[in-house]
């Protein structure tokens, strides 16, 4: 605990609070009163870290997810789809099987409840692309309220009771010294974790809640870390990327058999859904998606400037594949090769996995970063920390309602993150020269 008198303690606490109501207030298309909102909550964030004991800080996240528990979201509008997607489920239809725009046409949907979902719909033309375990959330929203704040605000409900489980799994890990006091306080009280999490309603932080509990029973139990893992991939696919990485921990035989179990919960959590129909039309949306949708990438952007200097044209449907295909070449470098090779903690090779696909996507919206950010409190890297404070710049986009990217805060952003990562891999290579040491 540092030296802070009581009563900057409790003001630095107020300001906090404040802080966070008026970034609630502002609209994602006055960027640079949420921007410098948002770096007002980040700095005193980075006070807090260091002046509260663990159990303050503890009390302190659970307070502030209440007060956004209450909040509807104002940076995205997903939530609306979310609804929408389990009113479907409710009324007896397979949610994979039809958009939007196909069933409110349809008697049965022509409701008011319906018609004002999906005029704030953002994407009511795609096939819903949210896996088992988020309909799941988005079906029991709907059990008991007909109102959509009502929905809401159940859904809400759900995602901090499930939240309030990872931050109590991390906080007792913290006390136990199993995962270091410093990380779960950067993780307890990240504005990014708190206002993408509960605050827009992004199930990443659900993922990750999953995810953490995957790893904690790891040594314990690896039928039950296994099945955890299962929903964390039927929550957001992305931990599939991840299956790999365990062969050169635990060899083939028993990473099969943790993948087998992984898999068999994610496919159990789908087959009420499941037929070649659903597969084919989940697949058309996400494949569109990347597609058609660009927005705050780095390296794609970098490429596809190039080919069109180069060439006089698009490239994105070529780029996009072959993109996704460095990060697949990553996977099996890290997943194939002897360990010992690259004297990489599993932790550390699932960030550098996590890393690689976000700078080669097409889309990183700002929640991506917490991906990164996650799997980072179980290894020694602090770069992916940074990136939540950086990855705000790309509300950018929406500027007075412009819509288009600004090249300047793109280059701030992934500047600053090429700089951390790049000085980060120079001060482990030459640790490990000098040393010889593990590299986490």
């Amino acid at each position: 605990m540092g030296n802070m008198s009581s009563f900057w303690r409790v003001g630095i606490v107020f300001l906090t609070f404040a802080a966070h109501i008026l970034v609630f207030l502002t609209a994602r298309e006055d960027f640079y009163m949420l921007l410098g909102l948002f770096t007002g909550v980040f700095w005193l964030y980075l006070l807090i870290i260091d002046e509260y004991e663990i159990t303050d800080v503890f009390y302190m996240a659970i307070a502030l997810r209440v007060f956004w528990l209450f909040t509807t979201p104002a940076l995205s509008d997903d939530y609306h789809r979310f609804i929408w997607d389990g009113e479907v489920t409710l009324s007896g239809d397979n949610v994979y099987g039809h958009t939007p725009s196909d069933l409110i046409v349809l008697d049965e949907f022509d409701t008011t409840l319906n018609g004002e979902l999906y005029k704030q719909m953002n994407s009511p033309d795609y096939f819903s692309v949210y896996p088992p375990v988020n309909q799941l959330y988005f079906i029991a929203s709907g059990l008991f309220t007909d109102s959509i704040y009502g929905r809401l605000l159940t859904l809400k409900i759900l995602f901090f009771l499930t939240e309030f489980i990872g931050l109590f799994t991390l906080f007792r890990l913290a006390l136990s010294k199993g995962v270091a006091i410093g990380k779960f306080s950067l993780w307890a009280l990240n504005p990014l974790v708190i206002i993408e999490g509960i605050g827009n309603l992004h199930f990443e932080v659900v993922m990750l809640t999953y995810v953490i509990l995957a790893v904690v029973y790891f040594k314990k139990s690896w039928l039950l870390s296994a099945i955890f893992f299962g929903i964390a991939i039927s929550t957001k696919l992305l931990p599939l990327m991840f299956l790999p990485l365990l062969i050169p921990y635990l060899g083939w035989g028993r990473s099969i058999k943790y993948g087998a179990a992984a898999g068999l919960t994610f496919l159990l959590t789908f087959l009420p859904f499941l037929s070649l129909e659903v597969l084919l039309n989940i697949w058309s949306s996400i494949d569109l998606y990347f597609q058609s949708f660009e927005f705050n990438a780095s390296i794609f952007y970098i490429v596809k400037w190039i080919g069109e200097l180069t060439l006089g044209w698009d490239i994105v449907q070529t780029a996009g594949p072959i993109m996704a295909g460095v990060t697949v070449l990553v996977i099996a470098t890290l997943s194939f090769f002897p360990q010992k090779t690259w004297k990489l903690s599993l932790p550390a090779a699932a960030l550098i996995v996590s890393t690689v696909y976000l700078l080669m996507s097409t889309t990183v919206h700002p929640w991506y970063a917490l991906i990164p950010f996650g799997i980072s409190l179980f290894s020694k890297h602090k770069f992916p920390f940074w990136w939540t404070g950086l990855i705000f710049l790309s509300y950018s986009f929406y500027i007075n309602g412009t819509i288009e990217e600004k090249p300047l805060f793109l280059f701030i952003q992934y500047g600053m993150l090429f700089f951390l990562i790049g000085r980060e891999l120079v001060k482990k290579s030459r640790l490990k020269k000098e040393m010889g040491v593990r590299v986490e």
